[in-house]
């Protein structure tokens, strides 16, 4: 079993839907690592809003094993956290289902919701060795 791709959670407090004007904020917040020291952030391979947060997707630049793929996830997690934004600890787990950004969901295609964004950036891949 090998691991290529991390992915993580971010939820808006108390797992409330967008409110109005917050999901741009988040992504000013996100895209504001760009450029910086640190701006993984910044360089996923997808990112996804959810009805109640987003999605951080990242391509692995290799193929890790389980164990090696947990702790660089952890380390991803720790590194977020630093710098304000909050994963969802869980997502360290390599075997963590996600709910994919265009399904349905309560017998509604997210793809129709308000809140469905989807960004692609499949030349954005971590280099585990870096995190």
């Amino acid at each position: 079993m090998r691991v290529q791709v991390l992915a993580f959670d971010w939820d808006t407090a108390g797992h409330t839907p967008w409110q109005e004007g917050q999901y741009q904020t988040f992504c000013e917040l996100v895209a504001s690592f760009r450029g910086e020291a640190w701006d993984l952030p910044s360089k996923p391979s997808a990112f996804y809003a959810t009805r109640a947060g987003a999605r951080f997707v990242y391509a692995l630049r290799k193929p890790l094993e389980p164990e090696d793929a947990e702790a660089i996830a952890r380390g991803v997690i720790r590194d977020f956290k630093a710098c304000g934004i909050s994963l969802d600890p869980a997502c360290s787990d390599w075997t963590r289902l996600f709910r994919l950004p265009q399904v349905m969901r309560d017998g509604k295609p997210t793809w129709e919701e308000p809140y469905f964004d989807l960004d692609m950036f499949p030349h954005f891949v971590l280099d585990p060795d870096k995190v």
